[in-house]
Formats: C-alpha cells, sequence, structure tokens
C-alpha cells in the first residue's frame, strides 16, 4: 500500500487551543441569574454557597500550531569589509539647454580608479572566502549564521583562521585594508526574539517548498532545499527526521520534472 502521508504536512506539529467550560458544568455568566440562589452575579459561580456553583472542568485545547524548541545552538555574527585601494574622480560636463531662456545646465561624471588591480581583486576574494566559509559551517537567517552547538570547535577555529588570513593581507597590502569580525553568542530558551526569527525563517523555507511542490517549480524546489538543508541538525530528533524526509522528497520530484 503507497504512504500518501505528506512529508511537508507533518512538519506542522499540532497542540490544543484555550480552555472552554465543559456544556455539563453549572456556569453562570453575567446577566444571568444562578438558578440556586437568584442573584445576577455569574462570577461567583465556583463559590456559591447556596447551590455549590463549581468551576468549569477542562476539556481538551483546541488544535493549533505548535512552536517547537531549537537544540542548543550558537549564532555568528560576522562583519567583512573593504577600505582603502579605490578613489573616485568627478568631471562635470555643461551643456546648453534647448530653452527659450537658454538656461545653461551641468551634469557630473563618476569614474572609479583602483590603485592596485591585484591588491584590490585578492581582497574582494578573501571576503567572498570567509562569508563561503562561514554559510558551511550554519544556516543564515536574519539574526545571522545559526550553527549546532556540536561545531563549537569547528566556529573557534574558523574565528581564529580568518582572523590570521585578514591581519596577514593588511600587513602585505599597499592601498586595499580588510576588516574581518566574528562574535559568537548561545542560543538559549529565553532567547525569544532570536528563536522567533530562526523559526520564522524555517516556516518560511517550508511555505516556500509547499508552493514549489504545487507549481511543480523544480528550479523553486533546488533553491529551497539547498536554503533548508542545514536546519535539520538544529531541530530536536523527531522534527529532524520529517524534515529530512520533506527535503528528500522535494529533491526526488525535483529530478523527475
Amino acid at each position: 500500500m503507497n504512504d500518501t502521508r505528506d512529508p511537508i504536512g507533518d512538519m506542522l506539529e499540532r497542540r490544543d487551543g484555550p480552555y472552554q467550560a465543559s456544556r455539563d458544568s453549572k456556569v453562570g455568566f453575567p446577566g444571568n441569574p444562578c438558578p440556586d440562589c437568584g442573584c445576577q452575579d455569574g462570577n461567583h459561580a465556583a463559590t456559591c454557597s447556596v447551590g455549590g456553583f463549581r468551576a468549569p472542568d477542562p476539556v481538551p485545547e483546541q488544535p493549533g500550531m505548535e512552536v517547537l524548541d531549537l537544540q542548543p545552538c550558537l549564532l555568528m555574527a560576522i562583519n567583512v569589509s573593504r577600505r582603502g585601494g579605490q578613489q573616485y574622480e568627478r568631471r562635470d560636463e555643461q551643456w546648453l539647454e534647448a530653452t527659450k531662456d537658454g538656461e545653461v545646465r551641468t551634469q557630473w561624471i563618476t569614474k572609479k580608479i583602483i590603485d592596485d588591480q591585484d591588491e584590490f581583486g585578492a581582497a574582494s576574494s578573501l571576503q567572498s572566502k570567509a562569508k563561503y566559509a562561514a554559510s558551511r559551517l550554519g544556516r543564515h537567517t536574519p539574526v545571522g549564521i545559526v550553527v549546532a552547538a556540536s561545531k563549537r570547535a569547528e566556529v573557534e577555529q574558523y574565528r581564529n583562521e580568518w582572523r590570521q588570513a585578514f591581519a596577514e593581507f593588511n600587513d602585505g597590502s599597499t592601498y586595499s585594508k580588510v576588516d574581518f569580525s566574528c562574535m559568537v553568542f548561545a542560543i538559549r530558551g529565553d532567547n525569544v526574539q532570536e528563536l522567533e526569527q530562526v523559526l520564522d525563517e524555517l516556516r518560511g523555507g517550508l511555505s516556500d517548498l509547499e508552493q514549489a511542490y504545487r507549481s511543480a517549480d523544480p528550479g523553486a524546489m533546488r533553491d529551497v532545499v539547498k536554503r533548508m538543508s542545514g536546519f535539520a541538525e538544529l531541530l530536536p530528533e523527531r522534527v529532524a527526521t520529517k524534515m529530512e524526509l520533506a527535503i528528500k522528497s522535494a529533491q526526488k520530484r525535483a529530478r523527475k520534472i
């Protein structure tokens, strides 16, 4: 028998919603007289001395979406920049506007001049390589690169190696200089804002993957799979398994289209 379960749909875990009073509970409400003492205050339902009103019985909550917890992880805030090695030359040009009053207008043209092409290219290449190396450690999110806590040693090695590489370049360069900074933070369960943004990125990826499924767009599927490939290691095991299944399913379908 074929398995018709939707791995993407399975990613959305569900839980119950707010408590509601059970139908068989004797609950008073403002404006409804108490059937035992006749008063109009329904708020005394749990303590009515006449009728012995009892509090509403809790019932299962209504379905809703569960907010998933992340595994312990690290957040890398990386900044690379280049300075010097280029200058700009401005040239003004005037021409006579073809108007009745003979107005003269001026425009200016800017030309970029690079002092040393090879050195400038090496600086740009160093920046790109540092960013690429960081992206291989974890996944990009709106707040930085999220990396599994198990990769702490790799993150430390990355930071030390690229600090040294940028320092060596600056020592040997004449015009172009590069700057590198990498701050690492541990994400805990109470880092609400960071966790919400990371999970928003995850939900957005799943939504894009579902849309790519519906439109049968193999290019969009590959783009989303590439973006989501590293998230599984940040999630609880039961959810990570489902996510890996969804990614593999998307890859398989993209190859068939």
